[in-house]
């Protein structure tokens, strides 16, 4: 496999894990374990390293560094929002940015905002939310409420239902994803329920790219958000707490006017262990 005897370390964003690798000293030219036989074989759970996705962390031209970020299933993503999370922790463990100081990256989205704070939180800008729809127009199924569709760097479906414990995430989440309405390229689906606790919220996703369940997606959060406030279910440019299925909390930050500016996401960025590939296959 090319790449054997590669350093990596492994992250995790709210439970959102990927496999880091540093690419720079690459220039344009992509690493040699970019291909889709070599991510699917290092996101294999059981058989790889295990992952819901690999960034390489490159040199910029235009920020303090570049990022490239690949699903589990080896198709490049235009922005994640927790790998971008863990990405600006990556900078800080690299020596490339200090904390307590606001920096930018590239994505295939564009120019990120981030910084990490005195506590070591991890905050990204991303770009306005766009394309959104209150009322998608995908049909509701039993115990749905309301389906409303955003465009956070990638698209996302967000389903308001009573609980999101008693959801058939996988089963209805690629039902959704699959829909024609949203053809070729599907979306994300995420269900949103309210939560424990006032101005709280429970958050569950099914992701394309990984075609399963995730622990947490941090542009999805952001949908979510974006929907309540245009659902008059979370006050605009109040901060809104969403619970994901790992039990962290990502903390969505939107502009009080939809069009007025970025949106803002906060949450864990958490490197797990160092290693070096040997053999996937």
């Amino acid at each position: 496999m090319a790449g054997a005897g590669r350093a990596f370390w492994k992250m995790t964003g709210s439970g959102n894990d990927f496999v880091f690798f540093d690419a720079r000293g690459s220039g344009d030219a992509a690493d040699a374990l970019e291909n889709t036989a070599d991510i699917s074989a290092i996101c294999a759970p059981h058989l790889g390293v295990g992952a819901d996705g690999v960034v390489f962390i490159a040199e910029s031209d235009e920020a303090q560094f570049a990022i490239r970020y690949y699903n589990a299933d080896g198709t490049r993503a235009s922005l994640c929002g927790n790998a971008s999370l863990c990405a600006a922790q990556s900078a800080v463990r690299l020596g490339l940015v200090a904390r307590e100081q606001t920096f930018h990256f590239m994505s295939d989205a564009g120019r990120i905002a981030a910084a990490i704070d005195a506590q070591g939180v991890a905050s990204v800008r991303l770009a306005p939310v766009t394309a959104l729809e209150a009322a998608a127009s995908e049909g509701l199924a039993p115990r749905e409420q309301r389906i409303g569709y955003a465009v956070v760097g990638v698209p996302h479906l967000v389903v308001l239902v009573a609980d999101v414990a008693a959801m058939d995430v996988a089963g209805r989440g690629r039902i959704l994803r699959y829909g024609v309405t949203r053809a070729p390229a599907g979306a994300n689906v995420n269900f949103v329920s309210v939560g424990a606790t006032p101005g709280s919220w429970r958050i569950r996703t099914y992701e394309r790219g990984v075609e399963a369940e995730t622990f947490a997606c941090g542009t999805g959060a952001v949908a979510t958000a974006a929907c309540l406030q245009a659902w008059d279910l979370a006050p605009r440019g109040d901060a809104v707490q969403l619970l994901t299925a790992s039990g962290k909390t990502l903390i969505v930050r939107l502009p009080e006017a939809p069009d007025d500016g970025y949106s803002e996401l906060s949450g864990e960025g958490r490197v797990v262990f160092d290693g070096v590939l040997d053999s996937l296959r």
